[in-house]
């Protein structure tokens, strides 16, 4: 910083090099800072995995969700409402969900809520696979109810109510697919008996288009009031009840706008949602971001685990971006050492195995001397003692990355060791994996 006039008396704007500015009366220049970007922490990228599996669980299901909260109003509004009250229940119950990782936006199902309002909820809907069909199963048990007794018990009180079930199974092709079918009352149930093989003469269907069905019934095999959805047609698999989710949201359409009932996707019993390793594992493919290189500081020194964990730097000459994965395609080095700050460590650095080039994805090995743990990085940050992610188990990679790690023993850690993995068609690592 310095004070300064020329032949032009005072200046304010910027050179390539320098900034000018006039305060108090006084010519400050300072260098000009360059390659500043949003240091992001281990917190952020938290929330923003939590985001991410929130958001691609309301793109498949926005055709419910746009009108499935009480009192708000509009497609945004509602999404707005999905997504807060979905990544605060992540907060309360992760292990109710599984996690996206990094630019993967395919819908992960998880015990999401699905409506919020005043109308009592309705009794649950259960689903399960029958002779290769995804059969929806109401709570409705034995035949020789009435259709007045059966509407009433579903959901249906009065002429207009719906009944929305909806589904999430395992598709064919890859991931899950989220459907459903709506039953509406348009007539007064009769008095009588419904039988075996008798669809409700009440109520009229809807589904999401593509999807197919049966009217809701009874059979001899099925003795609870179901409907039937193709699966063969659907490009379904057909796994256990365990791996599919179901809801049932009861709606009803009166002078103040409409009405629903709070309705969240449970899973079968055997669905295992996320751990708090694999939570971790989702957050650790986050990119953390850079620390800003001021002053002239050495943008290849590595940012200390300090700066990243307080998302700051100081301006000592040492502030490092993250230098992320430059590697050319045909890298496949079997992991160098990150000497931090010139000295040697007692603890043998550990060794990074894993395939590269790799097509789809990699696993990544890390072992090191017998008694140590291991911490390691996958966005370009060279691990710690203190900082980084806890190795467990093998690593799976999908984008190109640099893997850094060190061994621990009684609190010393290695010397880093560095491997290099790139996917076959990327231009190199980005740097934009997690910690």
């Amino acid at each position: 910083m310095a004070n300064g006039e020329n032949f032009f008396g005072q200046k304010s704007g910027s050179t390539k090099s320098l900034t000018f500015q006039v305060r108090n009366g006084k010519q400050i220049v300072k260098d000009r800072v360059y390659k500043v970007r949003n240091p992001r922490s281990q917190g952020q990228m938290a929330q923003r995995c939590r985001l991410a599996t929130a958001l691609a669980a309301y793109s498949a299901m926005s055709e419910i969700c746009n009108h499935a909260f009480q009192g708000v109003s509009g497609k945004a509004n509602n999404q707005a409402r999905f997504v807060q009250l979905n990544i605060n229940k992540m907060k309360i119950a992760p292990a109710s969900f599984g996690y996206n990782d990094w630019k993967n936006k395919n819908f992960i199902p998880g015990a999401f809520i699905l409506s919020q309002g005043k109308l009592s909820p309705i009794l649950d809907w259960t689903i399960a696979v029958v002779d290769g069909n995804v059969v929806l199963k109401s709570s409705v048990a034995g035949s020789g109810k009435t259709e007045a007794e059966i509407c009433d018990a579903i959901g249906l009180k009065e002429l207009g109510d719906m009944v929305t079930v909806v589904f999430a199974v395992p598709c064919g092709l890859g991931g899950y697919v989220f459907n459903f079918v709506r039953m509406m009352l348009n007539d007064q149930p009769s008095a009588n008996a419904l039988a075996a093989e008798t669809g409700l003469s009440c109520v009229e269907y809807y589904a999401k288009e593509g999807v197919t069905f049966g009217e809701a019934k009874y059979t001899a095999a099925i003795p609870q009031l179901h409907i039937v959805v193709p699966a063969v047609l659907n490009g379904y698999f057909t796994p256990g009840a365990e791996y599919m989710g179901i809801a049932a949201i009861r709606s009803r359409k009166e002078d103040d706008g409409w009405k629903v009932s709070d309705a969240t996707l449970k899973m079968g019993t055997g669905y295992v949602g996320a751990t708090a390793n694999d939570f971790a594992r989702a957050c650790a493919t986050y990119p953390h971001g850079e620390t800003g290189v001021l002053h002239g500081g050495n943008s290849s020194t590595p940012i200390s685990a300090e700066e990243e964990n307080n998302g700051s730097s100081e301006n000592n000459g040492s502030s490092g971006s993250n230098s992320g994965t430059s590697g050319s395609g045909g890298t496949s080095g079997t992991g160098g050492n990150d000497n931090q700050g010139g000295s040697s460590s007692s603890v043998t650095a550990p060794t990074i195995s894993g395939t590269t080039p790799f097509d789809d994805s990699t696993q990544v090995t890390i072992s090191g001397p017998a008694g140590s743990t291991i911490k390691y990085t996958t966005n370009g940050v060279a691990p710690t003692a203190t900082y980084g992610n806890d190795y467990e188990e093998p690593i799976t990679l999908n984008a190109s990355a640099t893997v850094k790690a060190v061994a621990i023993i009684d609190g010393v850690a290695s010397e880093v060791a560095t491997k290099q993995f790139t996917k076959n068609g990327s231009q190199g690592g980005s740097g934009e994996e997690g910690m």
